[in-house]
This record gives structure tokens, C-alpha cells and sequence, in this order.
């Protein structure tokens, strides 16, 4: 039986997402997404761990990747856009009567800092963000406080993302999963579950 639902950020509760970023560099600087990925990959999860701040990732960027600087300003004003998913947003008070809610996210400092000063999330029973952790979705251990947090067995909780990456962690540690594609998907899901 479910009693947690536990939604990642990007994505899912809000429609902007590092994809994006990632694809946008391979489409200007013209390379490979795969060779994007793997140059700024150890970058990244410092970032997202909190151990240095976004302004680290985009140096390597511009570095790296010879990015305009106007399409580089442009990518670090999406990275810190808020584009609430409303049609989910709406849905979770009735939601909230039912199971315990929280926000497990791979969220660099600067955007977690945003979320949390413009965004009413009193709605959820706790937030888990990497950054102030100090962990990412690539460690069990991110998954395991979290559900230690919230008193809640990894058989109990309902993990929702966007990334298969997570999904298939989540699944590993046994809590039950749902791939997001749409808050329609996702209704209907939970009521087929």
C-alpha cells in the first residue's frame, strides 16, 4: 500500500530541465549530446551536490564548447526559470488527503534557493534537495534518508520522475515507480495502481 509519493523537481513539478540545457549546447556549438553529457558530467554533480556553484558549470561551457555569450546568458537564465507544472500543482491538495508528499531533486544551490522564495511548497510533508545534502540521485543513500525522513518503507512510497536513470534506482531499492511523461498519465496511473 502507498502512503509516500515522492516527485522529482525538473520535470515533473516544473517543466524546465537540464535536458534542455544539454541539447540546446549540442545544437549551437554543434556537437555530438553524447560528448556534451560526458564533458560536463563530473561538472555537474558537483554542482548539483552543492560542492560549487553553478557559475563552475558555465565557465566549463564557455570553455569547453566556444558558446556564444548571448546564448550562454539566455541557458543560465532558463536554468533559474520556474515554469510551475500548474495541471500537477492543482491536482496535489487532493492528492495530500490521501498520501504523505515530498520533493527528492538533483537541484544545483542557486535554483533550490529560488524554488524555495517563490514557491509556496507547504503542500509537501518535506524537501530533499541534492545541494544541501550534499548527494545525488546516483547514490542510494540520497533515496534511503529520504524515505528514513519520512518514516516510510521503500514498499510504501511511489517514486515519480522523469528520468529512467532515477526510475531504475528507485526500482533497485524497491519502491514502486512511475515514469512521467503528463499529469494525465500520472492520474490515470494512480488510479489503475
Amino acid at each position: 500500500m502507498i502512503k509516500t509519493i515522492i516527485y522529482d523537481w525538473h520535470g515533473v513539478l516544473d517543466h524546465t530541465t537540464l535536458e534542455f540545457i544539454l541539447e540546446e549546447i549540442s545544437k549551437v556549438c554543434h556537437v555530438p549530446i553524447s560528448q556534451v553529457k560526458e564533458s560536463l558530467k563530473d561538472t555537474k554533480k558537483l554542482v548539483i551536490s552543492g560542492e560549487c556553484g553553478s557559475d563552475v558549470l558555465w565557465k566549463m561551457v564557455q570553455d569547453s564548447f566556444d558558446m556564444p555569450d548571448e546564448k550562454l546568458r539566455s541557458l543560465q537564465d532558463y536554468s533559474l526559470k520556474i515554469e510551475l507544472n500548474t495541471t500537477l500543482f492543482s491536482r496535489l491538495k487532493e492528492l495530500s488527503k490521501r498520501f504523505k508528499l515530498a520533493i527528492l531533486s538533483d537541484c544545483p544551490s542557486d535554483k533550490a534557493l529560488k524554488i524555495q522564495k517563490t514557491v509556496d511548497l507547504s503542500i509537501f510533508d518535506k524537501t530533499f534537495f541534492s545541494c544541501d545534502l550534499g548527494l545525488t540521485k546516483s547514490n542510494d543513500t540520497f533515496f534511503l534518508q529520504t524515505l528514513n525522513a519520512l518514516s516510510t518503507k521503500p514498499s510504501e512510497s511511489l517514486y515519480v520522475d522523469d528520468s529512467l536513470t532515477h526510475i531504475h534506482k528507485a526500482r533497485e531499492l524497491g519502491m514502486h515507480t512511475h515514469l512521467f511523461t503528463t499529469t494525465e498519465n500520472f492520474m490515470k496511473y494512480l488510479i489503475n495502481f
